[in-house]
């Protein structure tokens, strides 16, 4: 028992949770920035509109899958295993896959512009404006793994928190000052993030020293380590996006509206997740570089804490959700009240998911793990599809929280077969 309290103490005055508090931090400013922008929103927006800005969300969601193939990713796993010559090429050669593929992406667009025009409700400038919108997203994620990679929390929730800051000026600008509603929601979004993207491209140049140039060997590399997680990725949007695009085809853009409104409620425990894992990852693939059985132990049982505690908060977020919407949102959104416990439950898992899946990321074992994704993203497209015919838009909520659950056990069955951790008590 002795043994047990002076590890939890080590724990809470280590660099993780130091790090992991600084991430949360800047997350729950952004969120509560966004969380007291509702009540605003919700008056001023209708349901459609506010569908309407969802189905968009998620339009430029599955764009980035494609914008950069996962390179910026790659960077952050390779920061660790490279010297910095090879980490300046790794950048470089990052931003030229970025270019090249989001070429390709405005063609593929442009050919389909009607189409996707009348299928996503979306007119044709917007869809042109999410690809730019996509691309500038990568560059500042490029930006946020390098601050990730180094530890440099502050610099990383400074630049989050000014971000939102700028968004939400804009937002209420445009809807108040000028009278618009949705092209106005999603005119502060183009505008924030690509003068951000524009910012990060200058700050990597200057403290990397970046040149242009082209090197086979690190494009391959990222390659190799992104274009496998592209499946991945699309299986991912598929479960956090596709939703929104399903319940407008099948039910309408209002209903889309409510629904996204219990879901960025919900999404609260994914903050906090992505908060935490934020700082725990880099400290996890340092820490495996070098491990011991009484270390990987020790992992494990912080874990299973983990676990517990997660799936407790979800279950407190959704019993005081109804006092949430009672007092802050307008009255066209009550019926979101019912998605929220369903969506922190999913949340809760994909918290839990994230604590199993970066073994296989330090395996580099992306293309079994997309095997995974792909399978649980077909169960939820159908799951979703059924559930929202027959009971509207609180049948995708259902479908988060199953097809959630499902991919954290089975990306936990394939970590614990491609890193050997002690998950029983014994060594696998």
């Amino acid at each position: 028992m002795a043994s047990v309290t002076i590890e939890l103490k080590r724990l809470i005055n280590s660099s993780v949770l130091k790090q992991s508090a600084v991430y949360l931090t800047a997350d729950v400013i952004n969120k509560m920035v966004a969380f007291f922008m509702l009540p605003f929103l919700t008056r001023f927006l209708s349901p459609s509109d506010y569908g309407l800005v969802s189905t968009f969300t998620a339009y430029v969601a599955v764009l980035s899958v494609f914008t950069g193939v996962k390179t910026n990713a790659a960077v952050g796993v390779f920061f660790f295993k490279v010297d910095r010559k090879a980490l300046k090429d790794h950048i470089t050669s990052a931003m030229l896959i970025l270019l090249l593929t989001s070429s390709a992406a405005f063609v593929v667009t442009y050919a389909l512009t009607g189409l996707l025009a009348r299928y996503v409700t979306i007119p044709p400038l917007w869809l042109n404006i999410a690809l730019l919108i996509a691309a500038g997203q990568f560059i500042t994620n490029l930006n946020l793994v390098l601050w990730q990679a180094q530890g440099k929390s502050v610099s990383f929730a400074a630049y989050q928190v000014g971000q939102t800051i700028v968004y939400s000026t804009l937002s209420i600008l445009f809807l108040v000052a000028y009278g618009m509603k949705w092209e106005g929601q999603l005119l502060a979004v183009a505008i924030s993030t690509i003068s951000f993207a524009v910012f990060s491209a200058g700050l990597m140049y200057k403290r990397y020293h970046l040149k242009p140039g082209i090197n086979r060997g690190s494009i391959k590399e990222l390659l190799e380590f992104g274009v496998p997680l592209v499946p991945h990725d699309l299986a991912g949007w598929v479960k956090t996006g596709a939703d929104r695009i399903l319940i407008t085809m099948l039910v309408g853009a209002s209903a889309t509206g409510v629904y996204s409104v219990g879901y960025q409620i919900g999404m609260i425990i994914g903050i906090v997740a992505t908060a935490f894992n934020r700082a725990f990852s880099p400290y996890l693939f340092n820490k495996l570089n070098d491990i011991s059985m009484v270390e990987k132990k020790q992992l494990v049982k912080y874990t299973y804490l983990y676990f517990m505690l997660i799936i407790i908060f979800a279950l407190m977020l959704g019993a005081f959700s109804p006092v949430i919407f009672t007092f802050f949102l307008g009255k066209r959104f009550q019926g979101s009240i019912y998605m929220v416990i369903w969506v922190a439950l999913g949340y809760a898992f994909d918290g839990m998911y994230y604590m199993v899946v970066n073994y296989i990321f330090y395996q580099g074992r992306t293309r079994l793990l997309s095997t995974i994704t792909v399978t649980t993203s077909v169960l939820h497209v159908i799951l979703t599809y059924t559930f929202v015919t027959q009971f509207r838009e609180i049948g995708a909520a259902y479908a988060t929280t199953i097809s959630f659950a499902a991919t954290f056990l089975l990306t936990w069955v394939l970590s614990a077969r491609v890193y050997s951790m002690p998950w029983l008590g014994t060594k696998t």
